[in-house]
């Protein structure tokens, strides 16, 4: 998440024209495909959640006990939480504009 995130955001610093809305052919395109990368990111991010959760479920635990047993999954919680609970291209938009 992190790679992507900052990916997207050196691309959009390199590739956006002085004025907003002015993005041009291949500078366009760069823009797009790091989106692009940065949506696979957060569907991964959201499957390996969904994934943890499956399998402490099917060990009678649940995610929050997981997150006191692993800080690093209570860690990725916090700072991914917008990114999980996201359903749309526009609230991805969002979370990486704030």
């Amino acid at each position: 998440m992190r790679l992507a995130e900052a990916d997207y955001r050196h691309v959009v610093a390199s590739e956006s024209p002085s004025k907003p809305g002015k993005a041009k052919g291949k500078s366009r395109k760069r823009i797009d495909e790091a989106f692009d990368a940065l949506v696979d990111a957060v569907v991964e991010l959201q499957k390996s959640r969904h994934n943890v959760t499956v399998i402490a479920e099917g060990e009678g635990l649940s995610l929050a006990s997981l997150g006191a047993a692993a800080p690093a999954c209570e860690a990725a919680e916090r700072e991914y939480a917008g990114y999980l609970a996201a359903r749309t291209y526009s609230q991805v938009r969002q979370l990486i504009e704030r």
